[in-house]
Formats: C-alpha cells, sequence, structure tokens
C-alpha cells in the first residue's frame, strides 16, 4: 500500500497528530490502525503514541470530552469529531505481576523503546501521517500474513497472557500463520491464561468463533482453548461410531460452527452443542454409539461454562436454549389447522429471533455430519416457510402481543407470580383457538382462571363441547398417595387419553385445576374433564401436568402416540412397584438398568395408541414385567 493511501485512510486521525506536534511533541498513529489498512481490514479503533506526557495530553485537549482511567499506565481517551483516540505516552515499563500488569511504568523514553514492549511486529508500525516507521519488520510480516513476537516470545506472553489468545483471534480474524518460536511459546506459556480474568478471556473467545478462519484457529490451537473451557477436551478426536457420522465429535463441532452465520450466539451455541457428547455415551449391541440426552447434558455444561464465563445473562440464555433444543424434532406435517399450532407454540417458545436461529444451527449440524441429509434440510427449510408464512399475519404468539396486560389482570385482584400464571394460560388459550385475542373474551377469561366461578366460560367458538363427566370428591383432594395402586392409576390415566382422543387432542392444561378446551367450550375445571380423584390430585398437587405427579400422561395425536411423559414423581412409583424407570430433565427418555443407556420414549411407544400396552412396551425396555 502507498503512504498517500494510508494517508487518506487514517485521515481522521491527522488533526490530532497535528495539535500534538504543532506543541512540539512526537505523534504517531500506531498498533491495528496502521496494521489493518495493510492487511485489507477496516480501521476499527485508533491508539496514537506520543512523547507528550499525560498531563501535557490533557492540556492540549482541554476543548474535548476525555477519559482518564488509565492515566496511570500513560494512557488518556479523547473524543475528537466524535471519533474516540487512546493516546498514550511513550513508555517503558519494570516486570509484570499477574501475567497482566507492569509493575512500573516510567515515561521519556524514545519511540523504539515504547514500540519495543509491545505484543507482535504487526502492531508495531507507526505512522506519524506523512511517513511509516517500521522498526521491527511489521510490514513484510503483514505482505507474508505472518504473526511473529516481538524479541522474546515467552516473555512477551508472560508479561501479558491475554497475547496468547489474541494471537489466536489474529489466526481466526486475520487469517496469519504464527511464525515457529512465536508459536511454540504460546503452547508453553497456556498455562498463564489462568490468571486473566473470565471477562478479558470471554472478549477474546468471541473473536475467535466469529472469525473467518476459525476452524483452523480452533484446530491448531486446541489446546489453547481447552485452558479455559476444559470441558472441550474430551471431545478431541472422541469417535462417535455411528452411522449419522461422519467425523469424531470435535471435528464435526468445528464444522458446524464454520456452518453458520458469524453470529455470536449462534457461534456459541454451535460450539457447545455436543459438549456433552462423551460423557452421554454409550455403545449399543448394534456396535453403533448412541448419546441418548446430550442436548440436556451439554445444555447444563454450556450453562455453568458460560457463568463461569460471565457472560451477559441474556446471551448464556439465548445459547442454552439453542443447544437444549438443538437435536429436538420441530418439523411438523399434520393437518394446516394443528400446524398453525405448532408453528405458534415453537415461536411462544423461542420467539421469533430464536427459531430463526435454532433452524439455522440445525441445519448446520446435519450439514456436519458429512452424511446425506437433504431430506432434512428440505424439511427445515419448508418449517421456516411456513413460520415466516404465519408471522406475516401479525399474530398473537407472546405475552407482548396479548390484549391484555398484567395491570388488567391485577385490576381483578391477582398479584405475584398469580398474574403471570393468568397471563400465561390466557395466551396459550389464543395460540389453541380457545380464546380470541380481544381484551373483553381474555378479561372474562382471566376472571374465571383467577377464581370467580360466578362468571360464565368463554366461548370462544360456536363448536359442541365435550360431554362433562360427574363432578367427583376431586374437587378438594389435592394430595395423592404415592403408594397407590399403579393399576388404578394407569387406568384413570387411559381414560383421560381416551377423552382426549375424543376429543382431537383438544385439550391444554393450564394448571392443575383448569382447563382450556380447544372444543369451543371454554375454559372447564380439570376434574369435570377427567372424573377421577387421582388424576384430578396428582394434577393439582404440582400445578402444571409436566411436573405432576403423574404416572404416564399420554398426548394422543393424529397418528398414534405423539410423546409419552414421565414425571420425576411417576418414576418413584413406578420404582415403589418394582419397575426402576429413571427420567432425565428432557421427559423424553427411559433409562435402562442393564447398563445400557437411555432409549427414547417416542421409538418405544409409536404406533401404539393403548396406555397399558404403552406401560407394557416400556416395562419390556428396561426387562421387568408390567404390574
Amino acid at each position: 500500500m502507498e503512504v498517500a493511501d494510508l494517508k487518506t485512510i487514517l485521515s481522521p486521525a491527522l488533526p490530532v497528530l497535528k495539535r500534538l506536534t504543532d506543541a512540539g511533541h512526537q505523534a504517531y498513529v500506531v498498533g491495528g490502525a496502521v496494521r489493518n489498512p495493510l492487511i485489507g481490514f477496516p480501521v476499527v479503533d485508533y491508539d496514537i503514541t506520543t512523547s507528550a506526557l499525560p498531563d501535557s495530553v490533557l492540556g492540549l485537549f482541554s476543548d474535548c470530552t476525555v477519559f482518564t482511567p488509565g492515566i496511570g499506565f500513560g494512557t488518556v481517551g479523547v473524543i475528537y469529531n466524535g471519533i474516540k483516540f487512546e493516546i498514550t505516552s511513550f513508555r517503558g515499563e519494570g516486570g509484570y505481576r499477574d501475567c497482566r500488569r507492569p509493575q512500573t511504568v516510567s515515561f521519556g523514553c524514545s519511540l523504539e523503546e515504547d514500540v519495543s514492549r509491545r505484543d507482535f511486529t504487526v502492531n508495531a508500525m507507526c505512522f506519524d501521517g506523512e511517513r511509516l516507521v517500521d522498526p521491527c519488520g511489521g510490514v513484510r510480516d503483514c505482505e507474508d500474513r505472518i504473526l511473529r513476537a516481538i524479541g522474546n516470545a515467552d516473555e512477551r506472553f508472560q508479561e501479558d497472557a491475554l497475547r496468547i489468545l489474541r494471537a489466536v483471534r489474529f489466526v481466526s480474524e486475520y487469517g496469519f500463520t504464527v511464525e515457529e518460536n512465536t508459536k511454540s511459546a504460546l503452547f508453553r506459556t497456556k498455562s498463564a491464561l489462568n490468571n486473566i480474568s473470565a471477562e478479558r478471556i470471554r472478549e477474546e473467545f468471541g473473536k475467535i468463533l466469529c472469525g473467518e478462519n476459525c476452524v483452523r484457529a480452533l484446530t491448531e490451537y486446541a489446546q489453547i482453548i481447552a485452558v479455559f473451557i476444559p470441558e472441550i477436551a474430551p471431545c478431541f478426536g472422541f469417535d462417535q461410531r455411528t452411522k449419522y457420522h461422519a467425523y469424531d465429535v470435535y471435528t464435526h463441532t468445528l464444522k458446524t460452527v464454520a456452518a453458520v452465520p458469524p453470529d455470536p450466539v449462534l457461534r456459541l451455541a454451535a460450539f457447545f452443542h455436543d459438549i456433552g457428547k462423551p460423557s452421554s455415551y454409550f455403545l449399543g449391541e448394534d456396535g453403533q454409539g448412541h448419546f441418548y440426552g446430550h442436548n440436556a447434558v451439554s445444555a447444563r455444561m454450556t450453562d455453568e461454562i458460560m457463568q463461569r464465563l460471565r457472560y451477559p445473562n441474556a446471551v448464556r440464555e439465548q445459547t442454552v436454549l439453542l443447544v437444549a433444543h438443538h437435536d429436538e424434532q420441530i418439523v411438523f406435517a399434520e393437518h394446516p389447522a394443528g400446524k398453525r399450532a405448532f408453528i405458534a407454540k415453537t415461536l411462544r417458545r423461542f420467539g421469533e429471533d430464536g427459531l430463526r436461529r435454532l433452524i439455522l444451527l440445525k441445519k448446520a449440524d446435519n450439514l456436519a455430519k458429512g452424511k446425506d441429509v437433504a431430506d432434512r434440510l428440505a424439511a427445515l427449510d419448508a418449517f421456516w416457510a411456513d413460520a415466516q408464512a404465519y408471522l406475516a399475519e401479525k399474530p398473537c404468539f407472546s405475552l407482548k402481543n396479548l390484549a391484555v396486560d398484567g395491570n388488567d389482570v391485577m385490576s381483578l385482584g391477582a398479584s405475584g407470580k398469580r398474574v403471570g400464571e393468568v397471563l400465561n394460560a390466557l395466551l396459550d388459550g389464543v395460540i389453541s383457538g380457545t380464546l380470541t385475542n380481544d381484551k373483553a373474551c381474555l378479561m372474562n377469561a382471566a376472571t374465571i382462571l383467577h377464581g370467580d366461578k360466578s362468571a360464565p366460560p368463554n366461548n370462544a367458538h360456536s363448536e359442541p363441547a365435550l360431554q362433562s363427566t360427574p363432578k367427583t370428591n376431586a374437587t378438594t383432594n389435592t394430595d395423592i398417595n404415592m403408594n397407590t395402586d399403579i393399576k388404578d392409576q394407569t387406568a384413570a390415566l387411559a381414560r383421560a387419553a381416551e377423552i382426549l382422543k375424543q376429543g382431537g387432542h383438544s385439550v391444554v392444561f393450564t394448571d392443575g385445576r383448569t382447563t382450556i378446551v380447544r372444543d369451543g367450550s371454554g375454559i372447564r375445571p380439570l376434574v369435570e374433564l377427567l372424573g377421577d380423584s387421582s388424576v384430578a390430585g396428582m394434577c393439582a398437587a404440582d400445578k402444571i401436568v409436566g411436573k405432576a405427579a403423574a404416572v404416564l400422561f399420554v398426548a394422543l395425536g393424529v397418528a398414534g402416540v405423539h410423546a409419552l411423559v414421565m414425571s420425576r414423581a411417576g418414576a418413584e412409583v413406578l420404582k415403589a412397584n418394582g419397575i426402576p424407570f429413571s427420567y432425565d430433565d428432557m421427559a423424553e427418555y427411559i433409562v435402562r438398568r442393564d447398563g445400557n443407556g437411555m432409549c427414547p420414549m417416542e421409538e418405544t411407544v409409536a404406533g401404539i395408541s393403548d396406555v397399558n400396552a404403552a406401560v407394557q412396551a416400556l416395562c419390556d425396555k428396561v426387562g421387568r414385567k408390567a404390574p
């Protein structure tokens, strides 16, 4: 690059240099602002090095906004013409403490002494507005894309261990190749990263993940990444031994990272999505590797790692959600009315941005398997097209779009968490089609939900209601004896399933006492639908059916059993009756006690529409007799 071109690119800095030089001081643009134009990247920030002492800088820029948190190290931040410049006095440094900060700083040294304390040759080039000063050979290293430490590489990295990660970032972000002596020093000194704050590591790691050459950086320097994320090390070279994957876990992970856009949340989710696979692995009788439950394990590990690295809560929660559901089946091919409800529920869980990210992650995950996945990719594209068509209608799938808000519900006398419970129940009704998103309609339903039994139920539709089952004394039974005969409970649940089946899977449970029915009969007491003390009591005990003390709950879809869910309390009932079922956080698997890992519930009960038969199938899977 010609000096004239560099002068044009760095023109915003020229007035700052002039103000310093007019006062008799030396002044140069230094570091990334000089390096980036030479390697074809835009200028991100401006660093200026000068012979002026900090007090002189403050005086010269007294008409500007200034920042002085780094003044002890000779740095003054100045806002000039709307651009921030960091102006640092020429300085020498004594020994370092904590692999991060110099113990002493002295001013008044020369430019050559100042640049000799910097990290890499490509960061030691200086421009005074007319000429390029290159005391360490940075121009040639820029041309060759070589990253070379200045002086003794071990000393440079021990002085400031963050330079170790910065070197990896330069590989990822700018495509540099690290010079061999410098590269060896990176690995020799990598343990010094343990002295660096989580926040600074997090910032560098994020830039590494989003670099254009991230796969090369994360491959060559995997052992450095494992210093601050040791949980990733078991993934290195881990043979999955499955027909669905052509690569080991870490190679698959990096290919997934490369296949998603450089969105920080997506790149984090891609990097962590299979981190729990090694600890979830078991070898099946068919000689194939299985990783049942690895979603939940990976999500838990991701949450712990991101908390340790002090990620903002919003970023951490979005990432963990994607990891937890990256292998979940979200493609739906039912009739149009069912598809719309499914899309609405999915959008409620993830939000529009979250669903877009999830689909991108799932596509990348499939692409990174190294197998023919054209059908899966087409199905994901079709689902996203359906979701976009649904979104174009501006539907209500989140609380912010609901025609009522917390103040409306509080006006009925609700308070605390009950306000949220009522709002979420109303949203369930709107999504399912039971309720219309109309304020009068929703306030009527909210009144019933809050407990005003004198208010009439909302009739959002004109279709006939299901026939109610006569009330029993279950309305007052909120406790459940966990030793109740399992046959009685299974029979009760079979009856509940039959009611659901008659209504075409038309019941949405809102809590343990009230129920929203899609057939148009509005909100009704749960016991009227089920009419059995054991079922109603179990539901009332935990408030939410998904966590209730139920043994089994079968949601009947269009084709047989869509999902079979067992709660922790239900597992205890089975255990008490001699059937040692276990349960994981995703409520999708049963654990085999013969040591052969976990089995998907859906596979186990696929095509079974009878509860007793489903129980028998599950018992057969774990090698026990049905009760």
